[in-house]
């Protein structure tokens, strides 16, 4: 008997990640539902852009994407829905975040769990856009550090302190380290 290829090593499942297709039609009157993808029409697309029959079983990331292992070359393609209803959901959160902030007193655990909602549906963003939202956000840490360095390295050159410097002042600084980092 021939083993089957083995093309794609399960690292970490991710969070309702299932294997679907176009669904069961016909069955129903057995009990049998329709089922299969959510999305079918990036389900067919994804197929088609690889070569695949329209109707090929394909992978449905629901919340938390899977991490995948590719043990020999392979064409794959992300594909997903429309993106209007996550970024509503931004909308929602970032205004839940700025109720709580205007409250007085504020709730520290109030704002905290808000904040955690809106990073949450960044996060989810991001995974709709195939971008590792922990690698994104490292990546930014980085840069922060890069552009406040610049600031301390140009103050330093005109031997003055940045924290003696207005609000202005450091923004037309960030922003010529910015500019800076573009040019490079």
């Amino acid at each position: 008997m021939r083993q089957p290829l083995q093309t794609i090593e399960v690292l970490e499942p991710g969070l309702l990640t299932t294997v679907q297709d176009m669904g069961r039609h016909g069955y129903q009157r057995y009990g049998v539902p329709v089922s299969g993808s959510m999305d079918q029409f990036a389900l067919r697309a994804a197929n088609l852009l690889v070569g695949n029959h329209a109707g090929a079983a394909g992978l449905e990331i629901t919340l938390i994407g899977p991490r995948l292992r590719f043990l020999a070359d392979t064409v794959i393609a992300v594909t997903g829905a429309d993106l209007a209803p996550v970024l509503a959901k931004i909308d929602e959160e970032l205004a839940e975040v700025t109720a709580e902030i205007e409250l007085n007193p504020r709730d520290p655990d109030r704002l905290e769990d808000e904040i955690g909602d809106l990073l949450f549906v960044v996060a989810n963003l991001a995974r709709h856009l195939a971008i590792d939202p922990e690698t994104a956000l490292r990546q930014t840490n980085a840069k922060f550090e890069r552009r406040f360095r610049a600031i301390e390295a140009e103050y330093a050159a005109q031997d003055k302190d940045p924290a003696e410097a207005t609000l202005d002042q450091l923004d037309a600084a960030w922003n010529r380290a910015k500019a800076a980092e573009k040019v490079s």
